[in-house]
């Protein structure tokens, strides 16, 4: 029957790419079927892509019906027990068709879906595009996220290519959620693969002594009992790893890889209360206390890696995923419905929001964020900015795309300046009828009456900011410039030069922060203050004179509560790009960028603040306790000099720990502790920094 109505090998080879790819949709929608009329048989062509080129031929002809179905799948294993698809069902119900298929995907597996053939392959083509996705101002995540997404597939390819082995040879040595390997070899990897063909655990061997085996054990959809009370209810992974090496007495050195699952909404392992999955780091248990590894979290392929660990750390203790117990996210998200990139996010008032972005998108709320409404004026060109004259919102994008409605309505008119200009601002000085729309590479729009009237200057720079009715700060390619508008000129005067290509620029009562290349320029009436945060810039906002908040690349969003003298990162749960930040006041804020991303915060953005310098440490310090001896109180001050997981524990005289003050990660510093020891007994004790390439000792006595 299949030879008789389709074509050579196709549908042989279109079952076999659904079984090395795993995707069912392949098999129900995605495909092009041609009709050949000369031969009179069905060709099945597959195309996996969300916009499928559907089915062709003659309408007259009758489609084969019987043979094929629109019933839809996402996942599947190659054999029966996948989706209802008669054709497949057919195929593989018929032995002498089923013995070709495994011949085809043995061949595939040993010669060409394997990791010596296609890792290379896929590390080629990285290089090949990967200026061009970093320099992509479309693409939907980071540059971290494009190389997770290139790790995701080539650990896919190794997961997917062990399961087939395992359907090929319908036998797998193990148990479910347990396997066991012998040990041969150093500087090699071992894949640890459970009956049912599930890759549980990579581990790669540095250095091993005395060592038979290892059993990995995997609890998945499991919570550990003793977790800390600082994670629940639901900042883990609902999962937990034993790992057992026999005899449980040899030494050994290895980096680990493990998976959980967070296939979707409903079948996850994944807590709520975990925001961005990149935050997870694993810990293990010893008995009494967590101990934190840093770890690196793929998102895309759902897995943890620690480089480097030692018998000590796994040896009959259980590892588990979850928040860091400091950890204190202010931010949250908000369900945006959307994946366009949002540019913008500003309030009238505490009820009043707009949101703007790609493909012409609108969101707006009249309940304080509480729910938001999405509109669109139906244009593929995406809007920039947001500001207010009075009562009238006005929005603006690129080709010249403006428009005007009053505060709260849903009604758009087109605002016409004869341009196909890329508009990057609008701007209104305090709301008044004195405003601008700026467009970098035309010039800017200028109007006295709130936008009824609008008078075109091409003066080009790279962003602009009102500080009086007739008065703008224009970024430069290398400086400030300071416009004034008089009738129909301009007169230019330019006040800061700098090598750095500032592209912006924001203004409050005397304060001006210029940005460009990673650099925050402050400029205050009494000093302009400079640093080097190393990310790219997107907005700023002034809640007052001392308070402002920055937001960028990666994630990034540092808070300064001295006017900019210091900055502090906070964590907002995401490293996707973020473009606009704005608050209603010190305490409601928002903030939104690429992939719908849509953050908020009531409790004022600010997790904690640290001392931060402009210069950095250039090595680990342990400064000596002071005072010392002490009563019950004494201060620790310590220095890292780039970002690590550092531990400061205090011990007695017998190496009895005594008090864990700080475990998880910090970036380059001078840090501050409080010992409070009014609890503990007089004698000699000794503090300890541990990092992962440090270890300081210092001695301390307690009188009391």
């Amino acid at each position: 029957l299949i030879d008789s109505l389709f074509y050579g090998d196709c549908v042989l080879k279109w079952l076999l790419v659904n079984a090395l790819t795993s995707m069912g949709d392949t098999y129900n929608k995605n495909y092009y079927l041609y009709h050949d009329s000369v031969l009179n048989k069905w060709i099945v062509i597959p195309w996996d892509y969300d916009l499928s080129f559907g089915r062709n031929g003659d309408p007259n002809l009758p489609y084969p019906l019987n043979i094929l179905s629109d019933k839809f799948t996402y996942y599947f294993p190659p054999n029966l027990t996948g989706p209802d698809n008669p054709l497949k069902s057919k195929f593989f119900g018929n032995q002498v068709l089923r013995q070709r298929f495994n011949e085809n995907l043995d061949s595939l597996l040993r010669y060409e879906f394997n990791e010596q053939k296609l890792y290379p392959y896929i590390d080629s083509l990285k290089t090949l595009i990967r200026d061009y996705v970093y320099r992509d101002n479309f693409k939907w995540g980071t540059n971290e996220e494009f190389d997770e997404q290139v790790e995701a597939l080539k650990y896919f390819i190794t997961a997917r290519r062990l399961y087939l082995y395992k359907w090929l040879s319908n036998y797998w040595p193990g148990e479910i959620n347990s396997a066991t390997l012998k040990i041969t070899d150093v500087d090699t990897v071992y894949h640890f693969v459970d009956k049912l063909g599930r890759l549980l655990a990579s581990i790669w061997l540095y250095e091993a002594s005395g060592l038979d085996s290892i059993k990995v054990e995997v609890y998945p959809d499991s919570a550990f009992q003793w977790l800390p009370q600082e994670v629940m209810p639901d900042k883990f992974v609902k999962r937990f790893y034993k790992i057992t090496p026999y005899p449980q007495s040899a030494k050994f050195k290895f980096k680990l890889r493990v998976e959980y699952m967070d296939r979707n909404i409903v079948k996850t392992e994944v807590g709520n209360g975990i925001i961005d999955e990149r935050l997870l780091q694993l810990h293990y248990y010893e008995g009494n206390s967590w101990h934190m590894l840093k770890t690196k979290v793929n998102a895309h392929a759902n897995t943890l890696t620690v480089d480097t660990l030692t018998d000590e750390m796994v040896n009959g203790k259980i590892l588990c995923a979850f928040l860091p117990v400091e950890y204190n996210l202010r931010w949250k998200k908000v369900d945006s419905w959307t994946w366009n990139k949002l540019n913008k996010v500003k309030f009238y008032d505490d009820r009043i929001g707009y949101i703007v972005g790609e493909t012409s998108t609108i969101f707006i709320t009249t309940d304080g964020g509480s729910t938001w409404r999405n509109f669109t004026v139906w244009r593929e060109i995406p809007f920039k900015d947001i500001d207010f004259s009075d009562s009238t919102v006005f929005i603006v994008g690129e080709q010249g795309l403006a428009y005007k409605s009053r505060v709260g309505d849903t009604i758009w008119t087109q605002i016409s300046r004869g341009t196909n200009a890329d508009f990057k601002r609008v701007e209104f000085y305090n709301r008044s009828k004195y405003g601008v729309i700026f467009a970098p590479d035309s010039g800017f729009f200028y109007t006295v009456d709130g936008g009824n009237v609008w008078k075109k200057f091409s003066w080009v720079g790279k962003d602009i900011a009102m500080v009086d009715t007739n008065v703008i700060y224009m970024a430069e390619k290398n400086g400030i410039a300071k416009l004034r508008i008089d009738a129909d000129s301009v007169s230019v005067e330019h006040i800061f030069v700098d090598s750095i290509e500032f592209d912006l620029i924001r203004y409050k009562e005397g304060r001006l922060i210029l940005c460009g290349n990673g650099k925050v320029y402050v400029f205050n009436p009494d000093t302009n203050l400079v640093n080097n945060l190393g990310f790219k810039v997107n907005d700023a906002k002034f809640i007052d004179t001392s308070r402002i908040f920055i937001a960028g690349s990666s994630g990034n969003i540092f808070y300064s509560k001295d006017g900019g003298k210091t900055w502090h990162k906070q964590p907002v749960g995401t490293t996707l790009d973020i473009y606009s930040v704005d608050f209603v006041d010190s305490l409601r804020g928002w903030a939104t960028g690429i992939f719908g991303t849509i953050l908020s915060t009531d409790a004022g953005g600010v997790t904690f603040i640290r001392s931060r310098s402009s210069i950095l440490p250039e090595k680990f310090v342990l400064y000596q306790n002071y005072p010392n001896p002490f009563n019950s109180m004494t201060t620790i001050q310590f220095e890292i000099p780039y970002g690590d997981y550092i531990t400061i524990e205090v011990y007695d005289v017998l190496g009895r720990k005594v008090k864990t003050l700080y475990s998880g990660y910090l970036e380059a510093d001078r840090y501050t502790l409080k010992f409070s020891a009014e609890n503990i007994a007089s004698g000699v004790y000794f503090y300890v920094l541990r990092s992962s390439k440090t270890f300081i000792i210092k001695k301390m006595v307690l009188v009391k």
